[in-house]
């Protein structure tokens, strides 16, 4: 048996809904265990599916009772029975961003001195560019560099980064069929 990924959850109440599905993931998982050591692909796979139905509405109830605390706080900081709830600052959501049209008004600016309004040479504008580049972008090791156009372009990508195999995923598509294990 793998190692429990559910985690126990304490409750006043063993009633609580919460800890009734703390032990509803366990059998779960130890159900699934056991379909494995059989070698049960079906029932794996078709568990694996309703798993993923199942956490995208588990997501939408955790946003749910998130938003409702959220808006019952009555300051960003509350403590309440023995825990300490913090609401996350206010920010904005961004999306869709032209960013070809920003990266050419980046490299436009990258030639001007923001306080003389003068041209700069070719090297003070690379290496502005360059400067604003790192400023703007997060150029961080987690950074998800297109790896088949650089290796198009020549790149020996595993030059530039640190390589491992992936996890395999399995994706599950219903297509009706009869086993509603």
């Amino acid at each position: 048996m793998t190692q429990s990924l559910v985690p126990l959850v304490p409750a006043q109440d063993e009633r609580h809904p919460v800890a009734r599905l703390a032990d509803t993931l366990a059998t779960v998982e130890a159900t699934a265990d056991k379909l494995a050591e059989q070698g049960d692909v079906a029932a794996l796979g078709v568990g694996l599916g309703r798993l993923r139905e199942f956490h995208r509405a588990c997501g939408d109830v955790l946003r749910h009772v998130e938003d409702l605390t959220s808006g019952l706080m009555d300051a960003d900081r509350v403590e309440v029975d023995g825990a300490v709830l913090e609401r996350s600052k206010p920010r904005r959501d961004r999306s869709g961003w032209q960013s070809v049209e920003l990266l050419n008004d980046v490299v436009r600016r990258s030639r001007w001195d923001p306080e003389t309004g003068e041209r700069r040479d070719d090297r003070e504008a690379f290496d502005a560019l360059v400067g604003l580049l790192i400023r703007y972008v997060p150029f961080t090791r987690s950074l998800g560099w297109r790896a088949g156009a650089l290796a198009e372009d020549g790149y020996q990508v595993d030059e530039w980064c640190d390589e491992h195999p992936a996890r395999r995923t399995v994706k599950v598509t219903e297509t009706g069929g009869t086993d509603g294990r």
